[in-house]
């Protein structure tokens, strides 16, 4: 079993050289760790004149190389000079047709159908590998005829369709196609690829250029390949049974107390769950479209949140190195310079593939091989899995890696997680296998719908009435609904076709933190509602990462004013304006009187003091989210007392009736000293400032919270017009 996979990881590698345009004698320069295929064996790592292959320390630039790229590393694999008589040696057909462009044609035909379709049958499988690209054939062929032909014959792959320009199963045009992306090559490129081999060999040789790029800043990396199915949606009549959708719901179920009573912006954010986040889940996460991981490891979403698992230094290493640039292919009879093309050549090529592995590692994705063939199971052992269903999943795994190398992937930065799920060949009411915690729900509600399908109307009748029974017309439940509501259709259809499903297994930091529901809701709940409905999934992750840290460390500045510990000046100052009244003379004189203009400052000002303003910026009893916002619009307003060093003793706060009519709601002294009520050194400063700065239209405080002096100001303004 393990040799079998080993040697189809060889033949994959032969595959990727091939495409590579190295030898087929070598299929690879060979290192000193690995093996090299030669006609079919293993043999040794020395070159036929037994010279043994030397790898540079390092990649460099070496002095009077091309100003296009980096010096090809080829020299450092070539084998030693030859005499005479091997120099002029005759060409063989292979070597004939890797000069002439045939060769990469005949790759494109078919190569990469190989890890493809091998489920079902493993009998002489290792045979086939073993005898690479058609060895032993009259007429040898740089590409996998002998092989698809072997496994036609097998029934383990369908017949080929005999042009291979047609539509049909992996056409040459279409293989190109997938080949050229990460190459960077225009799409009439490609469209020429598929009409002649001359262009077909072109395309492949920049796909070779292409591979021998060591890494490129963003570049793609992936768990599963773009377009695969993640699950989502009912399962057996069961909401939320994939960790996605437990995901989701938790940011949808947030909103609401999110946006407090503003209907519209709980609307707006209820939205972005439902369409947005769950787009992201279940067709970006993951696969080499992440915009998350792109955007972290492009350092546009940072902080110290992720340095534990994704380290400054590490994320600085990704984007060192040179760019160069060079002038590209020119379509046919176009007169003029070709497009600029740009290539990237790293200093540490192995930062991207350690970023990868933490990223990939931290998503939690893993792909289910659902499978009701009963040699999946062990048929003497009731938890375990056989060796063919063991092979199934390991067949599953390089086929889903194989899509990514068609994608653009380079395999080291491919990190595939696969379980098989079937049941117990002891024990048939057993889900067993390496799946996801939702495996079983999925396996059962696959076989439900299968069977639901084969039923006539009477049978359905039968079958609703057992799950719900009387409640089947209090529910409104009919035999269409339940029929959709078993599994949803793209998930049966991925199942039926032998694909994988995918679902979150064990999610880990940093993701965790990035993706919590509750500060992604408090972040757009903060911005406008315009900016909320058109803000990406990506930049709600990023505003929110950056509120959640600016909240922690403000947390802790409030931690350490509590304990009566000394914080930064700054702290007082931030959000805070200038001196609105200066007291010149007196014991007070120094003390000023100014408004605090953010709702972030109103944190360490009931820290010092003792009393509850911080509600403005975190919320709670008395601070709703329509007085939040009201603070953003000045209907709410609040003024210190600040002394000498700019410390708060003594907090006003504000309604605005209308522009000119503002009403005192709350005057508050030193909670800790005097139970929120001013000290009497300090009444002759609050009434002076707002005699003749504030001019209220009066005094809603309580008595009991009010010096005499205060009081009998409050009893001069009158009574209280109506603040509602």
């Amino acid at each position: 079993m393990e040799e079998l996979a080993r040697v189809y990881q060889l033949k994959i590698r032969a595959a990727q050289n091939a495409a590579k345009g190295l030898s087929a004698d070598t299929f690879g320069a060979p290192t000193l760790e690995q093996p090299t295929l030669t006609k079919g064996k293993l043999t040794k790592n020395r070159f036929k004149d037994g010279g043994e292959a030397k790898k540079p320390d390092a990649f460099f630039r070496a002095e009077g190389s091309p100003e296009e790229g980096e010096e090809s590393l080829d020299k450092y694999y070539a084998p030693k000079a030859r005499t005479s008589t091997g120099m002029n040696r005759k060409k063989g057909p292979i070597s004939q047709q890797l000069d002439s462009g045939e060769a990469y044609v005949n790759m494109a035909k078919g190569v990469t159908e190989l890890p493809y379709d091998l489920l079902g049958s493993a009998r002489d499988v290792s045979n086939m590998i073993m005898t690479p690209f058609g060895y032993g054939v009259e007429k040898p062929v740089m590409g996998s005829d002998f092989i698809k032909e072997k496994m036609t014959k097998l029934g383990i792959r369908p017949e080929p369709p005999a042009d291979p320009t047609a539509k049909g199963f992996y056409t040459a045009g279409q293989l190109l196609s997938n080949l050229t992306n990460p190459a960077g090559v225009t799409r009439s490129a490609v469209k020429g690829a598929q009409k002649t081999g001359e262009a077909a060999t072109a395309v492949a040789k920049d796909f070779q250029e292409y591979n021998r790029q060591l890494s490129v800043p963003g570049a793609s990396y992936a768990v599963r390949p773009t377009g695969s199915t993640v699950l989502s949606g009912p399962v057996g009549m069961k909401e939320d049974v994939s960790r996605v959708d437990q995901l989701l719901k938790n940011g949808l179920s947030n909103a609401k107390s999110a946006a407090g009573q503003n209907e519209g912006q709980a609307m707006i954010l209820q939205d972005f769950w439902d369409k947005k986040a769950r787009n992201y889940f279940t067709r970006q996460f993951g696969t080499p479209d992440d915009p998350v991981a792109r955007a972290i490891a492009n350092k546009q979403i940072k902080g110290p949140a992720l340095e534990e698992d994704f380290p400054g230094y590490l994320i600085d290493q990704i984007g060192v190195g040179k760019t160069r640039v060079k002038e590209g292919a020119r379509p046919k009879d176009f007169v003029g310079p070709g497009a600029p093309e740009s290539r990237f050549f790293p200093k540490y090529p192995k930062a991207l593939e350690d970023f990868t592995a933490s990223y990939d590692k931290a998503t939690g994705l893993k792909g289910n091989l659902v499978t009701l063939d009963p040699k999946a199971a062990n048929p003497k052992y009731e938890y375990l899995l056989s060796d063919e269903g063991k092979l199934e999943g390991l067949t599953a795994q390089y086929k889903e890696q194989d899509k990514l190398i068609t994608q653009g992937l380079r395999p080291e930065l491919i990190n595939t997680n696969v379980g098989t799920v079937t049941r117990s060949g002891t024990n048939k009411n057993l889900v067993i296998g390496e799946g996801t915690e939702s495996a079983k729900a999925l396996l059962d509600a696959y076989e439900e719908s299968k069977q639901f399908g084969k039923m006539n109307d009477k049978q359905k009748t039968s079958f609703v009435n057992k799950i719900f029974g009387e409640g089947r017309k209090i529910l409104g439940k009919n035999e269409e609904e339940v029929g959709k509501n078993l599994l949803p259709q793209n998930v049966q259809m991925a199942i039926d076709k032998g694909e994988l499903v995918y679902d979150i297994d064990n999610m880990r930091s940093p993701l965790t933190n990035l993706f919590d529901a509750r500060s992604i809701n408090q972040y757009l709940a903060s911005i406008p509602p315009r900016e909320a409905a058109n803000i990406r999934f990506e930049d709600a992750v990023k505003g929110a990462l950056k509120l959640k840290e600016k909240i922690a460390e403000m947390e802790n500045v409030v931690a350490r004013i509590k304990a009566g510990k000394p914080v930064a000046d700054t702290v007082f100052s931030r959000g805070v304006s200038g001196p609105l009244l200066q007291i010149s003379e007196g014991p007070l004189e120094g003390f000023a009187w100014k408004r605090i203009e953010k709702r972030e400052a109103t944190l360490p000002e009931g820290a010092y003091v003792g009393h509850s303003v911080g509600g403005y910026e975190t919320g709670g009893v008395g601070y709703t989210r329509e007085k939040m916002e009201g603070f953003d619009k000045g209907l709410w307003q609040v003024y210190t007392l600040r002394d000498n060093r700019n410390r708060p003793v003594n907090t006003i706060e504000v309604k605005m009736l209308d522009e000119r009519t503002p009403v005192v709601m709350q005057i508050k002294g030193n909670g800790a000293k005097t139970g929120n009520v001013p000290a009497d050194k300090y009444d002759f400063a609050v009434v002076d400032f707002l005699k003749n700065y504030l001019k209220p239209a009066a005094i809603q405080e309580e008595d009991k919270f009010l010096t005499p002096l205060l009081q009998k100001y409050k009893t001069q303004l009158g009574p209280s017009p109506s603040t509602r």
